[in-house]
């Protein structure tokens, strides 16, 4: 069964994490638009867990749902995003999660950025 990272995840994602990449001192924009031509994505949704059990870092209880929420998914660019799935033993599922977690906390303090979850408006 294909499950696949839902849009409102990507766009959680995308918002948690200011729109430029998460690897520690990189924060290269992530989508690129110089007002003329198309606007790019240049960003990847990386999986803390892999998507598979078979992927690196694959081996966890997650379902396959959970690993595509965006509390599983680190924003990077394609290099970044290349060099930690080439090398799952030098950057473990446990760093990953502190990387994300601090990212965040950085979006968060430079941009005043964070997830608000409202109560519907009263009508």
């Amino acid at each position: 069964m294909f499950v696949g990272i839902r849009d409102t995840e990507l766009k959680k994602l995308y918002g948690l994490s200011g729109n430029v990449c998460a690897f520690p001192d990189c924060h290269m924009p992530l989508v690129s638009d110089n007002g003329i031509e198309p606007i790019v994505v240049l960003g990847e949704a990386a999986h803390i867990v892999a998507e598979s059990s078979a992927g690196p870092r694959g081996t966890s209880t997650l379902t396959l749902v959970e690993r595509n929420k965006a509390e599983n998914l680190l924003l990077l660019c394609s290099r970044h995003h290349q060099l930690i799935d080439a090398q799952p033993a030098r950057y473990p599922v446990q760093l990953l999660q502190q990387m994300k977690a601090d990212h965040e906390a950085w979006v968060h303090s430079e941009l005043g950025a964070t997830l608000l979850i409202a109560e519907p408006p009263q009508i």
